[in-house]
């Protein structure tokens, strides 16, 4: 079944059949739905990271305001790429705190969104009706982007010796483990859990890896889908 989650600050709601009402005292404009749209151009995406979150902003131009008359708004969607058959296929609303200019979008997310993943992202304009969320329209090009895991931080720090268990915290849902590794420097790590859900990877050193500073992150396919970061190994032994 396909997923549609919209990201509302903090909490997150997984529609199937139903959506929001319309705001109280708004009535609707069927008239809108008539009114040409002027498409909204991204020239490009910038991820940034927080500490308990992932900063994602659309530059562009003509991006429409976020509410139009009656009940007309607009949201940043996100697609995963591979299509509706692949049972791990999403489609996210973003866009309800941060800033909305006509050259730049952007928001704020953490859990809700799994990273490591590709995402066609556009804008979207859509009708609150009494009866749910209707006609929805992009009103802009799409961008495929790579939203990237953001590792942050790991226990112990530094690592005293090879064979201590690394605890490696993530601020985003790192999403199903399939074909990812973990690298350390160029030598990939043994994965002893991968908890997707609480952005947390277990993991135990190279056996031949070497005391020093080292970029540790997540590569699939050969391209790294995460964040690199330091992380100090003092010791062999």
């Amino acid at each position: 079944m396909k997923k549609t989650v919209f990201i509302i600050g903090a909490c997150v709601c997984i529609l199937f059949l139903s959506a929001p009402p319309v705001k109280p005292g708004i009535q609707f404009d069927k008239s809108i739905a008539t009114k040409k749209l002027i498409p909204a151009t991204i020239s490009s995406i910038t991820e940034d990271f927080y500490p308990m979150a992932v900063h994602l902003a659309l530059h562009g131009m003509n991006f429409p305001p976020k509410y139009g008359s009656g009940n007309i708004a607009r949201l940043i969607r996100l697609v995963t790429v591979g299509g509706s058959g692949d049972p791990n296929s999403y489609t996210f609303y973003i866009g309800q705190t941060g800033n909305w200019t006509a050259t730049i979008l952007d928001d704020v997310f953490g859990f809700s969104v799994p990273a490591g993943r590709r995402y066609r992202i556009g804008v979207v304009q859509f009708e609150e009706t009494p009866t749910g969320i209707n006609n929805k329209t992009l009103v802009s090009n799409e961008v495929e982007f790579l939203v990237l895991m953001n590792l942050d931080h790991v226990t112990p720090s530094p690592v005293p010796h090879l064979g201590t268990e690394v605890q490696v915290f993530a601020t985003n849902d790192l999403g199903p483990q399939g074909t990812k590794i973990v690298k350390y420097g160029t030598l990939p790590a043994q994965i002893t859990q991968w908890a997707a859900a609480n952005g947390i990877i277990k993991i135990k050193l190279p056996l031949k890896a070497q005391p020093g500073t080292h970029d540790l992150y997540v590569e699939e396919n050969g391209i790294a889908v995460s964040k690199k970061l330091p992380v100090q190994l003092l010791s062999i032994k």
